[in-house]
């Protein structure tokens, strides 16, 4: 789990310096709202820990995190599609896939909370599927998929980084091997 740990603070580290170097976006950032009461790693692991195969995990790097209003999400959702589109539209295959979409996901949307001068962690994560079914834009894929999961005021979404669309966590069927956040 160390690897992964230096991995994750590395894309952010790398992705903030770029946000804050002058990225015109960054202005055009939404400060989020948040939606209280937070939530525990312990509250995470009770909420996942039945959905996954025993094999499989759910992993928090961690202790407390707070979900966005549902408004506040979808005006970050729209602001992450438009700097997708704006830096990120061509296809350059493996070199920027499904993994790398996700987890920029996740760094943009924590990095949001410096426009608060917040220290609530979003909880935002990346969800590893066996992408068995189309979803969200995608049609099946064979084998591992990345996508993102938020909390909000209306409850649990499952994101499609790459096309902006989401949908209840409740009515996403495709199983989920993997919980990051």
């Amino acid at each position: 789990m160390q690897p992964l740990k230096l991995i994750l603070l590395g894309i952010i580290l790398t992705l903030t310096s770029h946000l804050f170097g002058g990225l015109p976006l960054f202005d055009s950032m939404p400060v989020p709202e948040y939606h209280y009461p937070r939530q525990t790693y312990l509250d995470i692991h009770e909420k996942f820990d039945k959905r996954v195969d025993p094999s499989e995990k759910v992993v928090c790097f961690d202790n407390y995190y707070v979900g966005l209003k549902f408004d506040s999400f979808k005006k970050q959702n729209a602001w992450f599609s438009e700097v997708r589109n704006h830096y990120f539209s061509k296809e350059v295959g493996e070199s920027f896939d499904c993994d790398n979409f996700a987890f920029l996901y996740k760094a943009l949307f924590t990095t949001a909370s410096f426009k608060k001068n917040a220290r609530g962690q979003i909880l935002v994560g990346v969800i590893l599927v066996e992408h068995t079914n189309e979803f969200l834009g995608l049609e099946e894929i064979a084998g591992k998929h990345a996508l993102n999961i938020i909390y909000t005021s209306n409850g649990w979404y499952v994101v499609e980084a790459r096309t902006g669309k989401f949908i209840e966590y409740k009515k996403y069927t495709n199983p989920i091997t993997e919980y990051i956040f």
